[in-house]
């Protein structure tokens, strides 16, 4: 193996007959126990195919993950590595690990000539790529999120101030953005993989799969792992420090689209869903009582098998423990400060022609299907929600990128459009030192805005009134130059007296340099 050279397509299989007589001892060794995880006996539903799995080891390419259950276990593994290490002269490297940081490796770039675009593609390419496998694997807390975050930011806005915020460099370049990954939304997508292996793997779920089900039945006190993963409303009464593992599920999803709206019915599951998540508080004042948390819509509705609707039970049918609770709710109703959501409601009516079992004893893998395919697994509305430059359309922005400016110039046109260039009247507010004033250092008499700055003040007007005279058309006006340059949009400005001139890049040219 070691005559291979890397890429080599007979590696990776060589690899796979040299360590399979390795695995093997763990599959055969009875004194290995491994782990065992088990759904909790009061959360098993009946005919349920799989309430335990024993796991001893998970592969993926060259990487193996080995489990022990104790210290019998820990011992044992260190024999059979040491046999296999006898037989196969492998030696395991137990000082194999590696710590990376992230700011000695924006460091390495800071002091090259880059643009706000050229960062950003370092900043994805060879900075943050340091970072997916790791957020993948790892849970990793909020927190951490927010100091990569800052680690970037500072790489991006190396010599620029004031600063593009977070918000903007991260939007999509058609969007006026940087397109830098955002940590959080891609560790979502990273997840995604796993989700929908949970959520869509029906009667033969792999190991992997099958564990995690059985950890957020658990975690979650649900008998049904899809309750959590779809509904905030099932995650009420889940014990914080015992769900890092959890939270990577369930996180990434509460940041996707649904719309239940659109869902065939299916009334065996929305009487399984927890009561708080068919209702919605018309005024937002409304609180569900505490106990509310314990309660599923079958303690307060019911199916009718002959009418084909589900209906509320009659009061001698409620638990008394709920019985409070459910007139207040029902009271709310009333009053209209409290709705139920129309995928609820829908079930309420009469329907001969559903096509649907709706016997509650079924436990088939399809039982939350109508839900799941509501999901929407793509992220784009988590970028939508952030506020874009109002006035430039998305065409203009890939213009503006498909430019051949040097750095400095197009760094002075995307810092003009988010108004992020430096002038006296910014210091004077966000310094408020002595000494320093808010009136233009040229012209003295007027308040040194951004566009007096560039446009308005006396001195730098006779400038653009030049570069008309001397490169553009005699009838343009700085107005106009003005609003192409904030706009991106040139297409009053494209004429030049020189024809192998484009008025683009003179007044981009001309910019930079006032």
């Amino acid at each position: 193996m070691t005559k291979h050279e890397q890429g080599d397509p007979l590696s990776p299989i060589l690899y796979n007959i040299a360590l399979e007589p390795f695995l093997r001892s763990f599959t055969q060794d009875s004194q290995f126990s491994g782990y065992t995880l088990e759904t909790l006996q009061e959360l098993r539903i009946a005919q349920e195919p799989h309430t335990s799995v024993n796991i001893k080891f998970l592969c993926y390419a060259d990487d193996t993950i080995v489990f022990v259950r104790d210290l019998r276990d820990l011992n044992r593994l260190n024999q059979l590595l040491h046999t296999y290490s006898q037989a196969s002269n492998a030696k395991i490297n137990y000082n194999k690990v590696q710590t990376l940081s992230m700011s000695d490796l924006t460091s390495l770039h800071s002091t090259r000539s880059l643009s706000v675009l050229g960062r950003a593609t370092v900043a994805n390419s060879l900075i943050l790529a340091k970072c997916w496998y790791l957020l993948r694997v790892s849970p990793i807390p909020d927190e951490d999120i927010s100091r990569i975050r800052t680690v970037i930011s500072r790489f991006v806005n190396t010599n620029i101030f004031p600063k593009l915020s977070w918000n903007i460099f991260s939007l999509p370049k058609q969007q006026g953005g940087l397109g830098i990954l955002d940590p959080k939304i891609q560790q979502a997508a990273l997840y995604f993989k796993w989700i929908k292996f949970v959520l869509h793997q029906g009667n033969h779920p792999t190991t992997v799969s099958l564990c995690l089900r059985i950890h957020l039945k658990n975690s979650f006190g649900t008998p049904y792992h899809e309750i959590p993963l779809l509904l905030k409303e099932g995650r009420d009464t889940y014990k914080p420090k015992l769900l890092y593992i959890c939270n990577l599920l369930v996180k990434p999803l509460d940041l996707i689209d649904r719309d239940f709206g659109g869902m065939s019915r299916n009334p065996q599951a929305c009487l399984l869903l927890p009561i708080q998540a068919v209702f919605v508080s018309s005024t937002g004042s409304f609180r569900f009582p505490r106990i509310c948390k314990d309660m599923s819509v079958s303690d307060v509705f019911m199916y009718n098998n002959e009418l084909d609707i589900i209906q509320r039970r009659t009061i001698d049918n409620i638990d008394q423990r709920y019985r409070r609770s459910v007139n207040k709710l029902i009271r709310a109703i009333a009053s209209g400060s409290l709705q139920i959501f129309y995928f609820f409601g829908k079930h309420c009516y009469s329907n001969t022609n559903t096509g649907v079992s709706t016997s509650l004893g079924n436990t088939s893998p399809s039982l939350f299907t109508s839900f799941i395919d509501c999901l929407k697994f793509h992220l784009p509305s988590a970028y939508n929600r952030r506020a874009t430059h109002p006035t430039i359309p998305c065409a203009n922005w890939l213009a503006f990128w498909s430019l051949s400016p040097t750095c400095i110039e197009r760094n002075f046109i995307y810092r003009l459009i988010h108004r992020k260039i430096p002038h006296k009247d910014c210091l004077y507010h966000l310094l408020s030192r002595p000494g320093i004033s808010p009136y233009c250092s040229i012209c003295v008499v007027s308040i040194d805005s951004i566009d007096h700055f560039f446009f308005s003040c006396p001195l730098k007007y006779l400038v653009w009134q030049e570069v008309i005279r001397e490169f553009l058309w005699p009838t343009l006006d700085i107005a106009k130059i003005r609003h192409a340059l904030c706009s991106l949009d040139f297409s009053e400005v494209s004429y030049c007296l020189n024809p192998k001139l484009d008025g683009d890049i003179v007044l981009i040219i001309s910019l930079s340099a006032i």
